[in-house]
């Protein structure tokens, strides 16, 4: 049994299923699916979601259901090849590619592990539009004040659709170190502080809470103000699992390199 669990046919197998269940995924998100329920499980944890709203969404917590089976048996199959293939070969022989795939594959444990920690573990609290001189309280007690928006481009250009929200965003149209959020939070574990957020370059606090600025909401009545759209977010594996991730990619390269040396090797040999 451990053996087919460590065979090539269950990691193919595994990844298959994975692949089938994005690509149904992306159609249920999309206009012909229920994206107004995608954009709710986005706007919080998706095990919060499954609790409160998951038994008017059967269909789609059978999706997740499937997504979760698919990963774990890929997750078998990570263990099972650690146990019965890679540490033993690494035991009978001293070979730095068998090395690297054992540690890419302990990484991908890894790597799962955080994703699943990441949709069980923690909160989010998302569509929080503050202008400047506003304050929000989360519902765990947190109180983020607005002190000043500082918009160094076009306002205009905020005004972009879905069709053309890319191309805006784009390096050349939009300038992020030029749009700042000032503000001061505090919480029940985290004394007053001040701190900035620009766009891809989200606030993490010592206690671990992580503010994201995710756009700039343009006045559409003359006299209103700019507003921040910022998400308010806290999962101790969060980081720890983003350089996980980072780190297993980096390994992938050297060995790709060493395949690919070996390759040539024997190409030039026979």
């Amino acid at each position: 049994m451990v053996k087919k669990l460590a065979s090539l046919s269950c990691t193919l197998s595994a990844l298959l299923a994975l692949a089938v269940w994005l690509i149904i995924g992306c159609i249920l998100s999309s206009r012909f699916g229920t994206p107004d329920i995608f954009s709710d499980i986005n706007g919080t944890v998706l095990l919060q979601w499954a609790l409160m709203n998951g038994s008017s969404s059967l269909g789609i917590l059978f999706w997740f259901a499937c997504g979760f089976a698919a990963a774990g048996l890929l997750f078998a199959n990570l263990i099972a090849c650690v146990s019965v293939r890679l540490l033993p070969q690494c035991k009978r022989r001293i070979d730095m590619q068998h090395y690297m795939l054992l540690t890419l594959h302990i990484l991908f444990v890894f790597v799962l592990l955080g994703h699943l920690a990441d949709v069980t573990i923690g909160f989010k609290n998302t569509d929080i539009a503050l202008a400047e001189g506003e304050s929000y309280t989360s519902p765990q007690g947190y109180t983020l004040h607005i002190d000043r928006i500082l918009i160094g481009d076009n306002p205009k250009d905020f005004r972009f659709n879905r069709r053309d929200v890319r191309g805006r965003m784009s390096r050349d149209e939009f300038h992020p170190d030029r749009n700042q959020v000032f503000f001061h939070i505090s919480g029940p574990t985290l004394p007053q502080m001040q701190g900035q957020i620009q766009m891809l370059s989200p606030f993490v606090a010592p206690d671990g809470l992580r503010i994201t600025l995710t756009k700039f909401l343009v006045a559409k009545e003359p006299g209103d103000s700019m507003q921040a759209d910022i998400v308010l977010s806290w999962n101790p594996f969060h980081s720890a699992a983003f350089s996980v991730t980072a780190l297993m990619i980096l390994c992938f390269f050297p060995l790709a390199f060493r395949l690919f040396c070996r390759g040539l090797s024997k190409e030039h040999t026979s």
